[in-house]
């Protein structure tokens, strides 16, 4: 596959900052659910409206973004490799991460939040004893990111290693044309056939009761973000058609996102109602405004980030490790910073603040052990320090700061 464009290397470095970016928007995101008192693992016993749209808000566009850049990469690496070694190598990648956070991370998890319901040692071991008993969606916690994108690239490797592959690959192509030469046209195109698929995609999961079929380890988010999926695999299959989305209109897009992720919020934060119509609607609305927002965060990626930079090498490197630790993290930090009266806006910042340089101290800490490392991200390869980071960095910023005193 040809490099992209202003790449020496096929590497796209904005993809790599968009990536960064969203990992460290799960922290504030999920510590705001914890503190927005709504239901969640822990739960405040203040409501904070405004923490809750935020939430609501970063939910709709920052996970679909996720999975438009695992399908850029995904369509982009299969170019160059064999389907088998591909989906090898992402059952590694994914699956021991999956595995590691499964087996040893969200045990704890299960512990912290009993311990913060009960308040003691014998509700946090009742807790670990009473989830570990059956399959059900917390089994898996925040870790369904994985399982879903593990699905996904099996799909597409099982595409592109079957005689299906010559027909998905002609479609895809016509519409990478089509989608070049009339952007616009195309766009408002595919999203109203990403809302219609997944209206109806839902519909059939429903109908099939597929969730209670497979104990809550699969739940409607495989339907919700396969379209992302399915998207950034289109834009990952040349510079022209990731060319392409950058170049729609800015405007234009803005104003799609705000109509549908504007009816989002209202549905979910004043209406309330639910209904088959209802429910079509927002499912519609959703979709539609999670791409469009992810095509806004690609442009501002592409016009902010589209340089070297070994702070965001730093943060891609960490970015998996992070995912990994922030929720225990923010369950532990949150729940210590409740039961002393901690809540709102301040509570959220705090632990914010804590649970960031607390997971990547982890990330340092997991990165300087090679059979920790291989357990948690899959790789033996050893990823980029902060200290490598501070080394480069720290001397510009003191020549900074020295010349900035000597002027004064």
């Amino acid at each position: 596959m040809a490099a992209a464009p202003g790449t020496a290397s096929g590497r796209i470095e904005y993809l790599d900052g968009l990536r960064a970016a969203l990992m460290l928007l799960g922290i504030p995101f999920h510590t705001a659910q914890a503190f927005s008192g709504i239901p969640w693992f822990i739960q405040s016993p203040t409501e904070s409206p405004s923490l809750d749209a935020f939430a609501e808000f970063l939910h709709i566009w920052r996970m679909p973004a996720f999975f438009v850049v695992a399908g850029i990469f995904s369509t982009m690496i299969l170019g160059r490799r064999a389907p088998g070694a591909w989906l090898r190598g992402r059952a590694v990648r994914l699956g021991f991460p999956l595995l590691f956070g499964m087996l040893l991370l969200n045990p704890i998890q299960w512990a912290l939040i009993g311990w913060a319901r009960t308040g003691d040692l014998a509700g946090a071991l009742a807790a670990v004893e009473t989830t570990a008993a059956a399959p059900s969606s917390r089994w898996l916690m925040h870790l369904w990111f994985l399982l879903n994108l593990l699905l996904y690239s099996a799909a597409l490797a099982l595409i592109a290693a079957t005689p299906v592959r010559r027909g998905a690959l002609r479609l895809a192509t016509r519409v990478s044309q089509a989608f070049t030469a009339r952007p616009h046209s195309v766009a408002l195109a595919l999203a109203a056939a990403a809302g219609v698929a997944v209206i109806l995609g839902l519909a059939a999961w429903q109908a099939s009761n597929a969730e209670a079929l497979t104990h809550s380890l699969l739940t409607r988010n495989l339907i919700m973000f396969a379209p992302a999926f399915v998207l950034g695999g289109l834009l990952g299959m040349s510079p022209t058609t990731l060319a392409a989305a950058l170049s729609l209109s800015t405007r234009w897009v803005a104003a799609v996102a705000a109509l549908t992720v504007g009816a989002v919020l209202w549905i979910e934060l004043v209406d309330q109602r639910e209904s088959a119509a209802v429910n079509a609607v927002h499912a519609a609305s959703w979709t539609v405004g999670g791409l469009a927002m992810t095509v806004l965060a690609l442009k501002v990626a592409a016009a902010r980030l589209d340089r070297p930079s070994r702070t965001i090498t730093w943060l891609v490197d960490s970015s998996l490790v992070v995912y990994l630790v922030h929720q225990p993290l923010i369950i532990l930090v949150g729940a210590a910073l409740m039961s002393v009266g901690i809540v709102g806006w301040l509570g959220w910042a705090v632990t914010v603040a804590a649970v960031l340089v607390g997971s990547l101290a982890l990330y340092e800490a997991v990165n300087a052990l090679a059979p920790v490392r291989f357990a948690a991200t899959g790789s033996r390869r050893r990823g980029l320090s902060y200290r490598t980071v501070a080394g480069v960095h720290g001397p510009r910023l003191r020549a900074r700061v020295a010349a900035t005193l000597r002027r004064r």
